[in-house]
């Protein structure tokens, strides 16, 4: 089966360009398609030379090649490549004929490529030579020890000898520098502690499972791998072979490690690795359109789809493991009355080798209709063919669009054409602005509809200039349209807004012709069209706050669920008092979360009249960051200083925090979701003059949000405030807009600033007035009691929301349960993985960040078979999509008795 994960030959190139090794590519007839710097050094070929050529006739000796050709044939028959991914020893030859030894290890190349295989040599001549010097110096023990040393120090691996008891004798620079440590005289059962020695995926690595105590006990170890802490922090994966040497008489003398490091290489591979799967998360979550990798050979004779993005399948229905297998899945949903055009685009492509572009009706699998819009653009291969890199992108709506102004600019021409058989009795009745105007531009005749529609005496408006009545920010517009007329060249469907009587104004669209003797125009009033794209606009906004209502619904749940459980430990009669203590207050503090939240909610469903508050900053400003930081993402860093001392301000709660979330996000988008949000709270005893507001002095609030982003362009500084008014891309949305920053604090007494310079960032400043503190606190809530649970089980708890994971250990201790919380589905497992006997049930939320409870769950059933999950959640897409994958299932929010009793269950108790 393909995999939707192939790479090209572009990433190919990266690895091969990355390692140290002499790194070579070869395609399937063992010809050379990759041969980098360290491959030219080695063999002494350049890479002009040797690409194209067979392998055998470059470094295959004559005794290999044979071998090396039969390989190749049985893997172009079978498929199956009996060195792939071991490590061997064979020798080669250079340019000038010398033969060497090299270790060898060989990879199946990715597929798309435009490789079969990639081969990583190594000289290892001196690893060699090292050795037969250290069987000499064995036999010649003391004699040439000081000969032994100098030239073991000298060689780039590292060398470590042990004597026939274990104990270390010889440590050259190489090795001493790739452990940070030389040590002489440890004994094997200190190599792991003084060396600092760990297995590869870094656990402990036991003494006697070293490669050179095995060594010392006669074993051969080869291509071991580990790692190593070095006394500073950092590590490095070393990769050696141990051996025992012996004398002449046949028994050992010592035993020797020749020791490399790996790290760099292992980095490069790591890399690779996760380019590729960044790469997968981006065009497998690419909203409304799928990315596609189609190869054709030379002469366009075969074609093969390499890779679709699995977005294809969100965006048409069509199986993405289908489509791969057959291309003409493709073309045949392509609309029988498109496909004939279709073709031909993408044939001229082909042929011409230039990008392809072209829209067509494509059927989903449901049956229904869409319109895309491909988009391919060609990569020549080193052997003719050509691979297409390419977009479907769904533009339905866009068509849909486009048709309907289309139908409506078409009516109007039609209506015109009907009008002016009866220009009289239209310049009469009509609602449209018709006038005639001199060479000057000023009106000589205007119709009657400049009365009805706009309240102007239509004698009034006779030789009035053409941009008397145009709004400000049309003018430029309006007079570009003149001199194109006075150019001789008609204008259409140019929007101006034209004033009114009464001062107001109303978008008009203007057809414009020039005559002889004057210019004629007539102008449709557009307002109303005007009006629904702004609220088609407005809506595109409002998408945004589904996605916030997601969050606040779970933290919501989140809320639910300490209430239950507090409520439900709190009737039990036996509750300490201190217990009932700690309930109530988690009750009354939990409630005004869940009351901002709400308030919250309702301040984005709908506009309501200001309902002040008194709310001390250093105590509101950290819960409003906690709320937003779910919508900002792990990669943006919040700062915020620390508050000097209690300040005071009378605000709506709910329109504060979402002036101050609507800063964020902003920040957050102008940041491209990676960087750095400052916010500072202090005191001020003036506001300066601001948008034609005076300056003001008293006592003052300042709230400063600064953040790291593109910042914003000078000519938009004094719209950014206006309603609905975005620099952002159609449908991506803005939060409910800077207009309701600008109202609020407006509303509240206050007035806000902003600095901003493109590409440094931006700097909103909020003033509001300051107010005394209140006079006294808030009282205390009632207190309750739970009854303990007679049944003790082990509980894991796996809980990223700290508080909701300590109550919920706390409930569990009341129930006479043990419990232990940690923050992670990583922290779940290694904490299993050390005491895999220690719990009798795993309880573990659904959404969480880094791994969902349900993966989780998942990796405990095949590592732990026998150890129950309970899952819970108030809402997850996962959940809802998939399903529970037979899971407990605890929904938040739940009381104390369905805890425990789903705790009971599920661990059979």
């Amino acid at each position: 089966m393909k995999h939707s994960s192939d790479i090209d030959s572009q990433t190919l190139r990266l690895l091969l360009s990355t390692v140290l090794d002499a790194a070579v590519a070869i395609d399937a007839a063992g010809d050379v398609v990759g041969w980098n710097d360290a491959a030219v050094q080695t063999f002494g070929w350049p890479r002009n030379e040797a690409l194209g050529r067979n392998l055998n006739d470059l470094i295959v000796p004559t005794e290999h090649q044979r071998a090396h050709a039969l390989g190749m044939r049985r893997y172009q028959q079978t498929g199956e490549a009996h060195v792939v991914n071991r490590r061997i020893e064979i020798s080669a030859h250079d340019k000038s004929g010398r033969e060497f030894p090299i270790e060898l290890s060989i990879t199946e190349a990715p597929e798309g490529s435009g490789a079969a295989f990639v081969g990583f040599m190594r000289d290892i001549s001196e690893r060699r030579d090292a050795e037969t010097a250290l069987r000499q110096a064995g036999e010649t023990a003391e004699m040439l020890a000081s000969e032994r040393e100098a030239i073991l120090s000298q060689l780039a691996e590292g060398v470590i000898i042990a004597d026939t008891e274990g104990k270390l004798t010889f440590v050259n620079e190489a090795a001493a520098d790739l452990h940070g440590v030389r040590q002489l005289g440890v004994a094997p059962s200190d190599y792991s502690d003084t060396y600092r020695l760990l297995r590869e995926d870094g656990s402990p690595y036991p003494p006697h499972d070293l490669p050179l105590a095995r060594a010392v006990g006669g074993e051969t170890v080869d291509n071991a791998r580990w790692r190593i802490r070095r006394p500073n922090g950092s590590e490095a994966l070393a990769v050696g072979t141990a051996r025992p040497l012996l004398g002449e008489n046949g028994h050992q003398i010592s035993a020797v490690l020749t020791v490399r490091d790996e790290t760099e290489r292992d980095r490069a591979e790591r890399e690779l690795r996760e380019n590729e799967a960044r790469l997968r998360a981006l065009t497998d979550n690419l909203p409304g359109g799928a990315v596609y990798q189609i190869w054709t050979n030379a002469d366009a004779s075969e074609r093969k789809l390499l890779y679709i993005s699995q977005s294809f399948e969100r965006m048409t229905g069509y199986s993405v493991e289908a489509t791969l297998d057959n291309l003409l899945n493709i073309y045949e949903a392509v609309h029988p009355d498109d496909r004939a055009a279709f073709a031909e685009v993408e044939g001229t492509a082909i042929r011409d080798k230039v990008p392809f572009d072209m829209q067509a009706r494509f059927r989903k699998a449901d049956g229904s209709l869409i319109w895309c819009h491909f988009i391919s653009a060609p990569r020549e291969q080193e052997d003719g063919s050509i691979i297409w890199d390419g977009l479907q992108i769904d533009i339905t709506r866009r068509v849909e669009t486009e048709n309907a102004l289309r139908e409506l600019n078409q009516a109007l021409e039609e209506r015109v054409s009907a009008e002016v058989a009866e220009r009289e009795r239209v310049w009469s009745v009509t609602r449209d602005l018709f006038v005639v105007s001199g060479p000057d531009g000023c009106y000589r005749k205007v119709n009657p509809a400049w009365h009805t529609e706009l309240g102007y005496d239509t004698s009034s408006l006779i030789g009035t200039a053409f941009d008397a009545l145009v709004h400000p920010d049309d003018l430029e517009i309006a007079r570009e349209a003149f001199a194109t007329l006075q150019d001789g060249e008609p204008i259409s469907d140019i929007d101006i807004r034209v004033r009114a009587s009464d001062a107001t104004y109303r978008w008009y669209s203007w057809t414009c012709v020039a005559e002889a003797d004057g210019f004629y125009a007539a102008g449709r009033d557009i307002t109303a069209r005007r009006e629904l794209e702004e609220h088609l606009r407005q809506s595109q906004k409002m998408e945004a706050v589904g996605q916030l209502t997601g969050g606040i619904a779970h933290d919501f749940n989140n809320l639910l669920t300490i209430i239950q459980s507090a409520a439900d430990m709190m009737r039990r009669p036996e509750l300490p008092e201190e217990r009932r203590r700690r309930y109530v207050e988690a009750i009354a503090e939990t409630v005004e979360r869940a009351s901002r939240l709400t308030n919250q909610l309702l301040a984005f469903a709908r506009r309501q009249p200001l309902k002040p508050e008194l709310i001390d900053l250093a105590v509101q400003m950290p819960v409003i960051i906690d709320l937003v930081r779910p919508l900002l993402g792990p990669r943006i860093v919040v700062h915020m200083e620390d508050i000097p001392r209690r300040l005071f301000a009378k605000v709506d709660v709910s329109q504060f925090e979402t002036a101050l979330i609507n800063l964020m996000v902003n920040a957050r988008d102008a940041m491209a979701d990676e960087g750095q949000i400052g916010i500072r709270v202090a005191e001020t005893s003036a506001i300066p003059a601001l948008r034609s507001k005076p300056a003001r002095s008293g006592e003052f609030i300042v709230i400063a949000v600064s953040d790291t982003g593109s910042g914003i362009a000078s000519e938009d500084i004094e719209r950014i405030f206006e309603p609905f008014f975005t620099t952002k891309e159609v449908g991506r949305g803005t939060g409910l807009g800077l207009s309701q920053v600008y109202g609020f604090v407006q509303q509240s007494g206050g007035n806000v600033d902003v600095e901003s310079l493109v590409g440094e960032g931006s700097h909103f400043t909020i003033y509001l007035p300051r107010v005394a503190p209140p006079s006294s606190p808030k009282d205390g809530g009632k207190e309750m009691e739970h009854e303990k649970s007679d049944k003790s089980l082990r509980v894991l708890v796996v809980e990223d929301d700290e508080r909701v994971g300590q109550f919920c250990t706390e409930t569990l201790h009341d129930l006479g349960h043990h419990s232990k919380l940690v923050d992670s589905a990583g922290a779940a497992l290694e904490e299993l993985q050390e005491n895999d006997l220690a719990y009798d049930v795993v309880f573990s939320d659904v959404i969480m960040a880094g791994g969902t409870g349900l993966e989780l769950a998942q990796t405990i059933r095949e590592r732990n078979p026998g150890l129950p999950v309970v899952l819970t959640s108030g809402y997850s897409e996962i959940i809802a999509k998939e399903g529970a994958d037979g899971f407990n299932l605890l929904r938040k929010p739940y009381s104390v008795e369905a805890l425990s009793r789903a705790l009971r269950n599920a661990a059979g108790a």
